[in-house]
């Protein structure tokens, strides 16, 4: 079994007679032209009309793409995008590309031309988010539950945004893209750290609704991020649907709600994977790079593998993480929380993005014991909770152990981006 790994993969041995059942996303169509895909699109908008029939000459258009942790497809889908707001009579000098950063690092000058690609970054003015950098970000309002909203002052400034990205689920947010490009991809630390500690509520009881991979109606979280669009000049979006090498294989363009849900369904036929009962062993890769270039964004790959482990199991991830953990206070959070109350407590107290991902992680491994592949020193592995395992054949050994033997497993391969529900009637395993 080759599992994705960085920019690799790794060979697990098969010890199970080839009966280990495979959820993969899938099946994919088969050979797809992703720039017709996105004029497709673009030329019959979900909700309203075209981008080149509501954009007008002199006026200032941010256009905002996500960082290179996230496969999107960008360099395929700006070229005809960009055409369709030159057709608009839209000058070049008008549009600021902005990269939604959130509170990710900012991309240098060779990064910024890999996303963007080295024609449109030496046409356009192609700019990274700042998060902390005062006077950068405009406050625009309070949501009906008082969260700030501060957003990019080019954003919050432009006679229009159109905000781009992929669609892929999100643990507490239900889904990426559309509304998620703007809060918080281009807002404020502020405005991001209210906007996530919602979750900190919610694990307290203080908010109604439901939050999890897949879930929009009703998630109090999605409802936050479309409010924070309200306060923002008027919006179109194009969101895309990418297969696990990055290729675009379907695109939604138009109103902000529309075109959103248009993209997650198109997502859902691939990526959503009903399956019957929960594995004693679960072996999952997050997806290789860059789903694993951090532990942040393995933490996605991890959060699937354990939706998908029964509770007497243990899971294994496969994770490269050439970059740590992704933030150097990511393990000071395990070093100073023992239970739940105290996690929740210091979250109360000052709350950190890093922190919450670092809680939710301790939730699942002190759960279900995890055993880790990785780049990550061991001892950190350790911290965190988790079994450190140097290959896959240390890491089964390391399960078996716990098991009291190996259980024919279910594999993940793209588990940071595979929706499994159990316990369906219905469900197969493919």
């Amino acid at each position: 079994m080759n599992l994705p790994y960085g920019t690799s993969h790794l060979e697990f041995p098969d010890k199970w007679d080839g009966k280990a059942r495979l959820v993969e996303p899938g099946p994919f169509p088969g050979r797809i032209d992703s720039t017709a895909e996105v004029i497709r699109a673009l030329e019959n908008p979900v909700g309203c009309p075209r981008l080149a029939d509501v954009a007008r000459k002199g006026q200032k258009v941010a256009l905002v793409v996500p960082d290179l942790t996230r496969r999107a497809g960008v360099s395929v889908y700006l070229p005809p995008l960009l055409d369709e707001l030159a057709r608009s009579g839209v000058r070049d000098d008008d549009v600021t590309i902005i990269v939604a950063l959130g509170i990710h690092r900012p991309l240098d000058e060779d990064e910024l031309g890999q996303l963007a690609g080295k024609d449109i970054r030496g046409r356009y003015n192609v700019v990274n988010h700042e998060a902390d950098k005062h006077g950068s970000n405009l406050h625009m309002g309070n949501t009906v539950r008082g969260l700030p909203v501060e957003l990019n002052r080019t954003v919050a400034e432009a006679d229009r945004v159109v905000l781009t990205g992929s669609v892929t689920y999100h643990y507490f947010a239900g889904y990426g893209g559309g509304r998620k490009s703007l809060l918080p991809g281009v807002a404020s630390r502020k405005s991001c750290e209210a906007h996530h500690r919602m979750v900190v509520d919610y694990r307290r009881g203080k908010l109604q609704g439901e939050l999890g991979p897949g879930i929009l109606e009703g998630n109090p979280v999605h409802g936050a991020m479309l409010e924070a669009c309200l306060m923002a000049p008027p919006i179109f979006i194009l969101n895309t649907v990418t297969e696990p090498g990055g290729s675009i294989i379907g695109a939604a363009a138009g109103e902000l709600i529309q075109a959103h849900l248009d993209a997650c369904r198109r997502h859902d036929i691939f990526y959503r994977k009903e399956i019957k009962e929960p594995s004693r062993l679960v072996i999952a890769s997050a997806g290789g790079h860059p789903r694993d270039v951090n532990f942040v964004q393995a933490h996605k790959g991890l959060y699937s593998a354990h939706r998908t482990v029964a509770a007497d199991g243990v899971v294994i991830l496969a994770a490269r993480c050439p970059e740590g953990t992704g933030n150097p206070d990511f393990i000071r959070w395990f070093e100073r929380c023992r239970t739940e109350a105290q996690w929740l407590d210091e979250l109360e107290r000052r709350y950190q993005i890093n922190g919450q991902t670092a809680f939710s992680t301790w939730l699942r491994v002190k759960a279900v014991p995890t055993v880790l592949i990785s780049e990550l020193p061991p001892d950190l592995v350790k911290i965190m909770g988790m079994i450190p395992a140097g290959d896959p054949v240390e890491a089964l050994q390391r399960a078996g152990e716990i098991l009291g033997g190996l259980p024919v497993p279910i594999v993940l391969p793209d588990a940071g981006d595979t929706f499994t529900v159990v316990g369906s009637a219905e469900g197969e395993e493919r």
